[in-house]
């Protein structure tokens, strides 16, 4: 009969329970899936901001190093009057037709929150952060090559050559290359600079700090200077 009460069945307490803990479930698994899925695109993004940010600190460095020549003067000790340069180096000191440019991995001039960074200067005593506040430079490793000035002027005197062996002539005599300054070779019996064009190396390797998973990321490039004679 249309309207009986009798034959009409609703959802027992047990089927609200079960088809509750079902939905209850999917809900989890799709939750769990868009929290993965936002995830991963929050570490790729990071990942691709890191990279472009290193890239372009690396190929700013590297223009500057082509359109440049290695400030040799800049690495030699006041007390002994050798070169000083250290493979790996922290600093990079070129010099430009207009001005000297001066790079170097601290912690003075770093954005706030940034432990060490990439920092750089037109004269030597002002320096900037060329980081962004986003990235942490772990390493900047400088590799220059040779270490010596390869365009260094001949010696004068017997204060230019080690133990004393000018030869008058605008040369050190030698018998083996430790008789010679760093870098130079005992050629014929006399130190004979490296014929070769400056090269540097660049190792950065920076992290990011402001997401939540860390990501780190490492380039390495070699260029030469514009500079070359023989």
């Amino acid at each position: 009969m249309i309207g009986d009460k009798k034959n009409q069945k609703g959802f027992s307490l047990i089927e609200v329970v079960v088809s509750t803990g079902i939905f209850a479930i999917f809900f989890i698994i799709i939750i769990d899936i868009f929290i993965t899925t936002n995830n991963t695109q929050n570490k790729i993004k990071t990942s691709q901001n890191l990279k472009v940010d290193v890239k372009n600190i690396l190929e700013k460095i590297i223009l500057d190093i082509k359109s440049s020549e290695i400030l040799y003067d800049f690495y030699i000790s006041s007390e002994t009057q050798n070169y000083i340069i250290q493979n790996p180096d922290y600093r990079l000191a070129l010099e430009r037709d207009d001005k000297n440019v001066y790079y170097r991995l601290g912690t003075e001039n770093c954005y706030e929150g940034v432990t060490t960074c990439i920092e750089y200067s037109e004269d030597g005593t002002s320096w900037d952060s060329l980081t962004s506040r986003n990235i942490n430079v772990e390493i900047f490793d400088i590799y220059i090559s040779p270490k010596s000035n390869p365009f260094a002027y001949l010696p004068l005197s017997n204060a230019d050559c080690l133990g004393d062996t000018y030869n008058g002539n605008g040369a050190c005599e030698c018998s083996s290359t430790s008789d010679c300054y760093l870098d130079q070779l005992c050629d014929a019996g006399i130190c004979q600079n490296p014929e070769k064009m400056p090269i540097v190396t660049l190792v950065i390797r920076a992290t990011s700090i402001n997401s939540k998973e860390e990501e780190s990321i490492e380039f390495q490039s070699t260029t030469s200077t514009r500079k070359y004679l023989k």
